[in-house]
């Protein structure tokens, strides 16, 4: 159901979850550089975005946004740690390297 005064959220009631929907192939605001993913094919199958684009849009938003999207920035320091992610990982040009500078903020704190 189509969550009043907001085009772009759907409210899955069954599940009280909230969905946003994101424009394929577009930025979400003006100065971001990496547009959300497109999907090749039509199909019954939800289509999860890579963990190199999830981590391409999270730190694009971050950078136009510091503030108020710190917790991207956070979640991919969190996916390197965990993850034990590759400084090399293949994210969009438009942001390797602010990956590799997280990436190696976290390695001289003793990231493992």
């Amino acid at each position: 159901m189509r969550v009043a005064g907001c085009e772009d959220r759907l409210e899955d009631r069954r599940n009280g979850v909230n969905l946003d929907l994101l424009p394929a192939g577009k930025v979400v605001k003006r100065g971001c550089k990496v547009p959300f993913p497109e999907p090749t094919k039509v199909a019954d199958k939800l289509q999860v975005v890579s963990l190199e684009g999830l981590i391409s849009l999270k730190l694009d938003s971050w950078a136009h946004s510091p503030l108020r999207r710190h917790k991207d920035k956070t979640d991919v320091i969190e996916l390197i740690l965990r993850r034990k992610l590759p400084r090399d990982l293949a994210t969009a040009p438009a942001i390797r390297s602010l990956y590799e500078e997280t990436w190696d903020a976290v390695q001289a704190e003793g990231g493992e």
